[in-house]
């Protein structure tokens, strides 16, 4: 890290000084242009003490450059570093939503498949154990207004934020949750009621009769999470999320060369991109008929 931050304040330091330089030959040529080609100003041929005085000049003016960029750079790595503060505590609120779940497991099981009977959903809402999943939605919900405010302010990036797309998801699998929605929503702000909103909307269109097989609710699953998000991405304008699902269905099969201090400063830098590993697809079976049928189904009624 030590070797790419020097390599980094190295180029902008060159960089910032052949700009000066090239101010400073931009007006050392002007000046001659317009004493050889411009009749009527009185100036006088440039002398060794006039370019020694534009070069001291030009340096001055690239020192100042170089320590206006630095100054800048040094405000840049305290923003990061309060960015980064903020995420590690939303990371770390959220181990404590996990540890929650982990130690409730026996009591949130009931609640968190994706669909029971509903005599079966009267009997289980009536539990005391339902107050216990009640708690763990307002935990997780919480978390997610958070991260909805932090990827808006610019606090956590496009993929942290798509990588939380998943949770959501998997929080609204849960009955219990789609059933308690209405309950939740007035809480939270405008980005976690429209991601929800769509959400269970998503979830109601392609629920419908139970599946005939495991395959079926396999294939189900999977335009319920494609629809879901293609909504998220639609809502936060954000392609990350459009393509998650399609990058995740990639692995890593080969890791590119090493580059040296130069180029991995210039990716530090962002002047180029690094290079991306070798990726082999992951293949995923095929739909059944009856998951086509929903899908043309869902669809219809979107249109």
């Amino acid at each position: 890290m030590q070797d790419t931050l020097f390599w980094r304040w190295l180029f902008s330091a060159v960089r910032l000084t052949i700009t000066a330089l090239c101010v400073a030959v931009a007006v050392a040529v002007i000046r001659w242009l317009i004493i050889a080609h411009g009749p009527g100003f009185d100036l006088k041929p440039l002398t060794t003490p006039d370019l020694i005085s534009i070069v001291t000049a030009s340096i001055a003016l690239a020192a100042f450059l170089v320590a206006f960029w630095f100054n800048r750079g040094t405000r840049q790595d305290a923003a990061r570093v309060e960015k980064s503060t903020a995420y590690l505590n939303l990371e770390i609120a959220s181990s404590e939503v996990f540890k929650y779940e982990a130690e409730k497991d026996a009591q949130l099981r009931p609640y968190r498949t994706v669909d029971v009977e509903p005599a079966e959903r009267a009997r289980l809402a009536e539990m005391p154990d339902a107050k216990v999943a009640y708690n763990l939605y307002f935990q997780t919900l919480n978390l997610f207004e958070i991260c909805a405010r932090f990827r808006r302010q610019g606090i956590i990036e496009h993929q942290v934020f798509a990588s939380w797309v998943a949770w959501f998801y998997d929080t609204l699998d849960d009955w219990y949750f789609r059933e308690m929605w209405s309950d939740f929503r007035t809480n939270y702000t405008e980005d976690v009621r429209d991601i929800f909103d769509l959400g269970t909307a998503i979830f109601a269109g392609h629920l419908g009769s139970a599946p005939a097989n495991d395959a079926d609710e396999e294939d189900r699953d999977r335009l319920r999470r494609e629809a879901f998000y293609d909504a998220v991405a639609g809502h936060m304008q954000c392609t990350e999320i459009g393509k998650w699902l399609s990058k995740t269905r990639e692995k890593a099969t080969e890791a590119p060369a090493l580059r040296g201090p130069v180029m991995r400063a210039l990716f530090s830098f962002g002047i180029a991109p690094p290079p991306p590993p070798t990726r082999l697809r992951i293949s995923s079976p095929e739909p059944s008929a009856a998951t086509l049928d929903i899908s043309a189904m869902v669809k219809s009624r979107a249109g």
